[in-house]
């Protein structure tokens, strides 16, 4: 723990001192854009394309921000996804390919192409990696591939002006081991992706509306299951001098074969009207009503909320938001790839007293803080639990209670970089005092970017989770999980550079879930190239 603590505060220092010649011109300026991966895509602002939208901004330099300002058509502005004008002065790339090798990983290959046409930007992506084994069977491939077409009607149109049509997919398959069990050499590919189709209209000044439908398929090659989830989310505000009215509806089915059923899913209907009130232009509450129902359980609860722009820095918000959870064994399947899905059915569980307060605090494009306290309780929340089939997990239920203060921070340092980071303290725990499985008291990440004037990029990230257990009766621990890593990038040409990743900087013996540990000290070699 000394160790840990130590180099924390390293990180600390060294966010705190990098710096070079630019410190020549101490003012204090729009940062330059650091790229932080070697898929990323630099994207320039397009006439009539708002840049918030390019999905090509990869979350690992843009981390996204928990926004609990934000309602479903949020009262306030979200200024980390919408003030990204930063994007104006960079230069436009339309894609890139890159390509590594590692110690462990032989090797990995991504690439992306963007193409921005009036009002609108076509992208298509792919990656692919092979990481070799670093314990007995633990080699595993990914592959993935995916497109997003976005396109937004004129600003200045009679009907809904600034609507955004967005249709996107993705499909990939990830194979693997089940190297921590009794039979090692059982290999799983896991199929999986979706298809998502969407119009939204945010820009209007009396009524915003958003209809989105998803298509997510998954399946195992080696066994019985296969599963479709639909959904169809429908979203509408309308807008008074005095109050809002406002509706979501959300309809979910799921399809599902395994050895339990050839269609073992529910289908689950669910809608919020609400009424706002706008006390002032900077006070905003809004009280409604959520019903739910599925396969016979129906599910009441008031839903309210308040939002107060103290002033153009700072924003309060509190939200009272219980909710029924509806969830397929894929979803659970992607957290956790060794999850058993053969004779388990759709996921239903109710998220009750949930409640949520916070405060932000944001200065111009320069930096964003924004910390608070989330609360909720569950009779039967769903947490991974070791299965009597060695090396696979089940899920059982527990009564709960969670209270978790968290924290973001964002800033854009102008010559001295950009840093992000967030910490999430939780007390998540049964009726009996006992932490629930796979969940750690404190999560912190953090991620700082510097731009040398020599043509060299670097970055320094740290992830870590404090103890966890795998049973309920907190007998098994897991232990901190600690990854401390750095990239590099070197562009020697305008379109062309050299890029190092290290993972898992101190070796350290990290796990997601009992038994299978996650990959050592991994050193990376790259080439990326611009279009």
């Amino acid at each position: 723990m000394k160790l840990y603590i130590s180099l924390i505060i390293f990180f600390a220092a060294f966010v705190s001192f990098a710096q070079d010649d630019k410190t020549k011109n101490p003012e204090v300026e729009l940062p330059d854009f650091v790229i932080t991966g070697r898929s990323q895509l630099n994207i320039k602002k397009v006439d009539k394309i708002k840049p918030d939208f390019i999905s090509s901004v990869n979350e690992e330099f843009i981390k996204p921000s928990y926004s609990p300002e934000e309602l479903e058509i949020g009262s306030f502005s979200n200024p980390l996804k919408s003030d990204m004008s930063f994007l104006d002065d960079v230069t436009f790339y339309k894609g890139n390919l890159s390509a590594g090798i590692g110690i462990y990983t032989i090797p990995t290959v991504s690439g992306n192409y963007a193409y921005p046409f009036e009002n609108g930007i076509l992208e298509g992506m792919f990656s692919g990696n092979y990481i070799r084994a670093y314990e007995d069977n633990s080699d595993r491939y990914k592959t993935r591939f995916g497109f997003n077409l976005t396109y937004w009607s004129d600003i200045n149109s009679e009907i809904f002006p600034g609507t955004q049509l967005s249709l996107n997919g993705n499909y990939g398959t990830t194979s693997f081991k089940f190297f921590a069990s009794d039979n090692p050499g059982e290999r799983r590919t896991l199929n999986y992706g979706k298809i998502e189709a969407s119009i939204k209209n945010d820009f209007g000044k009396y009524f915003l509306f958003g209809v989105k439908f998803n298509d997510n398929v998954t399946n195992i090659s080696q066994e019985v299951f296969s599963e479709q989830n639909l959904r169809l989310k429908a979203e509408a505000l309308a807008k008074f001098s005095a109050f809002n009215l406002e509706t979501v509806i959300d309809y979910q089915n799921h399809i599902i074969k395994n050895n339990l059923s050839n269609n073992s899913g529910n289908s689950l209907f669910q809608i919020r009207p609400a009424a706002g009130l706008n006390f002032t232009k900077l006070i905003k509450g809004s009280i409604g009503w959520t019903f739910s129902t599925t396969d016979g359980n129906v599910y009441n609860a008031i839903y309210a909320s308040i939002a107060m722009k103290l002033n153009k820095d700072i924003t309060l918000f509190a939200e009272y938001a219980p909710s029924a959870q509806f969830e397929s064994p894929g979803n659970y399947l992607r957290k956790n790839h060794y999850f058993r899905v053969d004779s388990i059915g759709s996921i239903y569980w109710k998220k009750s007293s949930a409640l949520t307060a916070s405060v932000k605090y944001e200065y111009d494009k320069y930096f964003q803080i924004d910390g608070g306290l989330k609360y909720f309780t569950s009779e039967n929340f769903p947490y991974f639990t070791p299965s009597a089939d060695s090396g696979k997990f089940d899920l059982k239920y527990a009564d709960m209670k969670n209270i978790s203060p968290f924290a973001d921070f964002l800033f854009y340092l102008g010559p001295y970089g950009e840093f992000y980071s967030s910490f999430e303290l939780s007390d998540i725990r049964d009726i009996d005092g006992n932490q629930i499985p796979y969940q750690s008291a404190l999560k912190l990440n953090a991620i700082y970017s510097y731009n040398f004037s020599n043509g060299l990029s670097s970055s320094i990230k740290l992830d870590y989770q404090s103890k966890r257990y795998s049973d309920i009766k907190n007998e098994i621990s897991l232990g901190d999980y600690f990854d401390l890593g750095l990239s590099f990038i070197y562009s020697f040409q305008q379109n062309l550079d050299l890029t190092l990743d290290i993972n898992n900087l101190l070796n350290q013996k990290n796990y997601f879930w009992n038994g299978y540990r996650e990959i050592p000290l991994n050193v990376i070699f790259g080439i990326n190239y611009r279009l």
